[in-house]
């Protein structure tokens, strides 16, 4: 082969640059309404000394009620088949934290490990939640709501 077709320095095959790329529509953009602002006051994540093999809630406090208050709440949990979350809002529907962990095919540990949560963060904040009314969605719902006695439990 002659030694003007041999290939010399592998950047002769590459093609380098970038090329600016082109949109059909404008990316978008929320204008017509306020989209809330979920960052938390705080955030951690609750390891049970009772299910060792089952992952950590992690666990986001939105609004921090006062020490040694009791702070009457309605408890939401949507238990899945794969993750089972929690929101504890007051009487004003404010949320005051959210918990999440995995399923993990064991919803009954799961839920038990949201409440084992819950307790865990009225000790370190020094709390206490009144639980007035719950409900559960999601394809546990039933289940995990006759354990705990659900106020609700929609059908879709």
């Amino acid at each position: 082969m002659p030694d003007e077709f041999r290939i010399k320095n592998f950047k002769e095959i590459i093609i380098s640059g970038t090329k600016d790329r082109k949109y059909q529509y404008p990316p978008l953009q929320l204008k017509l309404s306020d989209y809330p602002d979920f960052g938390s006051h705080d955030r951690y994540e609750y390891h049970s000394g009772r299910f060792l093999f089952m992952k950590p809630v992690e666990i986001d406090l939105y609004s921090v009620p006062e020490k040694n208050s009791q702070t009457e709440v309605y408890l939401g949990i949507d238990i899945g088949s794969t993750s089972t979350k929690a929101v504890l809002l007051d009487f004003r529907k404010k949320v005051i934290a959210g918990l999440y962990t995995r399923t993990s095919g064991q919803p009954l540990q799961a839920v038990q490990l949201i409440f084992e949560a819950i307790r865990d963060l009225e000790q370190k904040k020094q709390i206490c939640f009144i639980i007035s009314g719950a409900g559960t969605t999601g394809s546990g719902r039933k289940f995990t709501g006759r354990i705990i006695g659900a106020d609700v439990i929609p059908t879709k």
